[in-house]
């Protein structure tokens, strides 16, 4: 079936984030485990139904027992999984509606110690239904060289929510401050593709402010 990380991707698996089995096709899945290790890292618990981030409409406590995903990456310090029920996930990206969003441009740092970035949100509307989610998780190793001390294996650091049905972008100041090594991010390699497709999607979308 091609590669072995593109067999890996087609993989529907139980639970989420168990040890780790060799299949008879030589390539690494996951499998179920009777021990949680996993940890809700306070960049996730700012995703509520107030903020302008995508979020879980329930417990989020909830979300280290997911059963349904698939694997879409696996690495020694990331992983990410895509969901197969979203229809608890609101996305609080929408496109840009220029007869019925307000548009405001705030200067800002998603924790003390990172640099301020400009940063535009829309108001005047409300989130919509998710077409597709993936939850991101560092390892406890990645999170420890930012000053972030877990006691399980792994971290979830973000839900990400698209109105789409493909993976929103990351957006291209995060990818800037990764691939650079900035205060805040976590060292990864981009593409000019990976940024060409990023810059494209952020210039006709936003993330919403949802009305109080």
């Amino acid at each position: 079936m091609g590669s072995a990380a593109g067999w890996r991707g087609a993989v529907r698996v139980r639970r989420l984030y168990p040890e780790t089995i060799t299949s008879t096709r030589g390539t690494t899945i996951t499998t179920a485990t009777t021990t949680n290790p996993i940890a809700i890292t306070d960049f996730v618990r700012r995703q509520t139904p107030e903020s302008r981030f995508g979020h879980f409409d329930g417990d989020i406590e909830e979300l280290t027992l997911v059963e349904d995903h698939v694997v879409v990456k696996d690495e020694p310090d990331l992983r990410i999984v895509s969901l197969v029920d979203t229809s608890r996930f609101r996305s609080s990206v929408v496109a840009i509606d220029p007869d019925s969003h307000r548009l405001r441009v705030d200067f800002e740092s998603r924790q003390e110690g990172e640099e301020r970035l400009a940063n535009v949100v829309a108001t005047g509307g409300e989130k919509g239904p998710s077409g597709h989610v993936e939850l991101v998780l560092y390892s406890r190793e990645a999170l420890a060289k930012e000053g972030i001390e877990i006691d399980r294996k792994w971290g979830l650091v973000s839900i990400n929510c698209s109105p789409t049905d493909r993976p929103t972008p990351m957006r291209p100041e995060t990818m800037a401050r990764n691939m650079l090594e900035m205060e805040g991010g976590t060292k990864r390699e981009y593409t000019a593709e990976d940024f060409a497709e990023s810059v494209w999607f952020w210039s006709r979308f936003v993330m919403i402010e949802p009305d109080a």
